[in-house]
């Protein structure tokens, strides 16, 4: 977490973290290679836990904690040392850079994160172009001092403002360019012809164009004109972007018709390490005239170059005008919701797009409600999200329960939030109604409840409120997760899973004694509760998929080995033979109680009997069928005897078999 009263800050120079800088809170931060310190650095020359940072009001102490390839501060060699500001420190072989923000202001160097100073108040001139309601707008102190300046200027700029308003079709009065102070972009007012010229999506039916038609003050403005499933995209040359600053889009849009317009912010890393995205302004449909547009959000680490977009789409006939862009630094604003090291920032009131960073590091780049793709807009554009921390992560709310067809997709940086306690080992699983799924990196489950990624200190779940379905790709490297989210209202983000950890571990315990005692039914039973209920703990996930694999092939051998003496039983056709593998086949039904082997051993002992029965009933066919023919061969005047004694014979004979077959 950070904020705007940190003081001490540890800025890497090299390693896997180079480019970050890092906050150094209050009480004992340590530094290691392990994943649970408060600044894991993942090099080979960094012991587990290699040092700590003690931060009191006095100072920072930086202690070795007798690391292999030791701490030094400059070239020194140190076990502790007090440090000072712009002291370069060595842990092992990653350099890193201590600074100290009120030194730092002092001596001249650039203002460190949660610089409050304001922007440069715009020159006298540029006065008259600036809306009172687009300076409210900006919000904060930027939004205050730009009012202030309004009121206090706005005599002196009036007349000229009138004196010079150039005049449009008919006599309307169009004010002059605006001209903001600090701009990014090198002419939001489209004024001067070269730089107003904006990338436009190849693949786009319509492009937007300078006209006349489409200007808001000056003389021409961006805007495009279109029919019934038309759309068009836009994109302003880049500029770059400083780290952990306030960064405020305004612009003026305009809307006729049955068209959608919007306006955004695209954010990206000028060496590619991180996966470009866009904050996107609300939504604006038909307007009366033109409509102000504002987003306002902080920059994050590894974002250095900007560009502001624009898109438009048409359910029929209608227009989208663009003019007065503007895109300004100023104060950071922090983040929307923090928990332990995490931030959650959404991008910008009424923003689309939210992000989540981890220790300054983005985890996810973009967790958006609408996207842009080459057929267009696409998604909720209308939907907004708010964030708040709650117990275990943070929960992002939607403005309204999503219509049909929404989605939600998360985009990583990286395959950092999907790695485990090691940093190497990919994982990702899902939730449902069939219970717990191991994934590939890339999969479609239909219907889903919850997604976990990485393991140990690093596992994520995103949980929806109703089974969805969900696809997972891979582009450069960077997870795209697409969430049907159509219905819905919330995503959870879990960040932390003690509770759950101690449920799992109770199980496992649990599901060990049962095998011990030979209930593998209850065993297996028991690992499957663990996995659909509490899969928070990569070694208890693995031990569960083990042992639930292990014990239903036991299972599987038992029952092939009681098959194996039922077909020796068929072909001696002894009545003990039966008997043991009916006893066998019941004992694999007890010790398998609950389980499908159960299912299967069940089945097994109603074929044992069913043998039993068959083979008892061909034997009295035999029997009947030879007494049959020793009766006629009597003579009934010889032997009347011996043939009623042989006639009672097969009259028993009829009546086994008639019992059978009624029981049958």
């Amino acid at each position: 977490m950070t904020s705007s009263d940190t003081r001490f800050w540890l800025s890497f120079t090299s390693g896997a973290r180079e480019g970050e800088r890092v906050p150094l809170p209050g009480g004992t931060s340590s530094v290691g290679r392990r994943s649970d310190n408060a600044i894991p650095v993942s090099h080979s020359s960094v012991s587990g836990k290699h040092a700590e940072l003690r931060v009191s009001e006095g100072g920072v102490l930086l202690v070795d904690l007798d690391s292999t390839n030791g701490t030094r501060v400059g070239a020194e060699k140190i076990s502790e040392r007090t440090l000072t500001h712009g002291d370069v420190i060595l842990f092992g072989s990653v350099r890193a850079h201590f600074e100290d923000a009120t030194l730092a202001e002092d001596d001249g160097a650039p203002l460190l994160e949660g610089d409050q100073s304001p922007a440069p108040a715009p020159a006298a001139g540029a006065l008259a172009s600036v809306s009172a309601e687009r300076l409210a707008a900006s919000g904060g102190s930027r939004g205050k001092l730009g009012l202030v300046l309004f009121v206090l200027l706005l005599g002196a700029g009036a007349f000229a403002v009138w004196r010079f308003l150039p005049r449009g079709e008919g006599g309307r009065a169009l004010p002059g360019a605006l001209r903001v102070e600090g701009n990014l972009l090198d002419d939001g007012t489209f004024e001067d012809s070269d730089a107003a010229k904006w990338e436009t999506a190849e693949s786009a039916p319509q492009a937007f164009y300078l006209d006349g038609a489409f200007a808001n003050r000056g003389a021409v403005g961006l805007g495009c004109r279109l029919a019934d499933g038309e759309w068009a995209h836009a994109r302003s040359r880049t500029f770059s972007l400083p780290m952990h600053r306030g960064l405020t889009l305004a612009a003026e849009l305009s809307v006729a018709g049955r068209a959608v317009g919007r306006v955004g912010l695209e954010l990206s890393a000028s060496d590619g390490s991180l996966p470009a995205i866009v904050a996107w302004a609300p939504a604006t449909r038909s307007t009366d005239g033109s409509q102000p547009v504002s987003l306002a959000f902080d920059t994050q680490n590894g974002y250095d170059t900007g560009a502001v977009v624009v898109a438009a789409e048409s359910a029929g006939d209608g227009d989208v005008a663009l003019d007065d862009v503007s895109v300004v630094l100023g104060a950071a604003l922090g983040p929307n919701a923090t928990f332990e090291e995490y931030e959650l920032f959404v991008l910008g009131e009424g923003g689309s797009t939210a992000v989540l960073v981890r220790s300054g590091r983005v985890l996810f780049a973009s967790i958006a409600l609408s996207d842009w793709r080459e057929t267009g807009l696409s998604g909720w554009s209308d939907g907004s999200w708010t964030g708040e921390s709650t117990e275990t992560g943070f929960l992002l709310r939607a403005s309204a329960q999503t219509p049909a067809g929404a989605f939600c997709s998360i985009v990583t940086a990286g395959d950092r939030p999907l790695s485990a306690e090691d940093g190497d080992e990919l994982r990702i699983a899902t939730i449902g109604p069939d219970g717990y799924r191991a994934q590939a990196t890339t999969f479609e489950e239909e219907a889903a409840t919850d997604v976990l990624g990485g393991g140990g200190v690093n596992m994520i779940r995103v949980g929806l409120e109703s089974p969805a379905k969900i696809a997972c790709r891979y582009l450069n490297e960077n997870a795209r997760l697409r969430i049907e989210f159509g219905g819905q209202r919330t995503l959870e983000l879990q960040l932390t899973f003690r509770a759950e950890r101690q449920e799992a571990a109770s199980l496992a315990r649990t599901a060990r004694d049962a095998e011990k005692r030979k209930e593998y039914g209850r065993a297996m039973a028991t690992w499957s509760d663990l996995l659909d209920r509490f899969p928070f703990e990569a070694k208890l996930i693995d031990e569960a998929q083990a042992s639930l694999a292990r014990l239903g092939s036991l299972g599987h051998d038992r029952i092939e080995e009681v098959r194996a003496e039922l077909d020796r039983a068929r072909f001696f056709q002894l009545e003990d033979i039966f008997a043991r593998c009916r006893t066998s086949a019941v004992a694999v039904v007890e010790a398998f109680r609950g389980s499908a082997t159960e299912s299967e051993a069940l089945a097994l002992v109603d074929e044992i009997d069913t043998t039993v029965l068959g083979l008892a009933a061909g034997r009295s066919g035999t029997e009947a069928r030879r007494l049959e023919r020793v009766l006629e061969a009597l003579d009934p005047q010889a032997s009347p005897t011996l043939r009623a004694h042989v006639s009672e014979t097969m009259a028993a004979f009829a009546s086994d078999s008639a019992s059978t077959e009624e029981r049958d």
